[in-house]
């Protein structure tokens, strides 16, 4: 299983990657500010967990939260995968 994690500023990040047993990606989006994560630690919002999504479906994830730009600046090895449909 991949993890790469895309930070947007101080108090937000997505983290995602590839996972072999769901047979598909996953993305996590994590909001440092809000309740949820505060008292638990979880995220605000993810898709492709327990069984996995599409390359389309996480780069729409990343459009919904602003990120495609630093995503492919940031783990630009990953991203590229992630475009060539292949496990990063």
């Amino acid at each position: 299983m991949g993890r790469n994690r895309v930070i947007i500023d101080e108090n937000h990040c997505i983290l995602y990657g590839y996972d072999g047993p769901c047979n598909g990606y996953f993305a996590q989006y994590f909001d440092k500010t809000s309740k949820l994560y505060k008292e638990k630690g979880q995220p605000s919002d993810e898709i492709g967990f327990f069984k996995g999504v599409s390359k389309n479906r996480i780069i729409e994830f990343f459009e919904k939260h602003n990120a495609v730009d630093l995503a492919r600046k940031q783990t630009k090895d990953a991203f590229d995968n992630l475009i060539l449909d292949l496990p990063c």
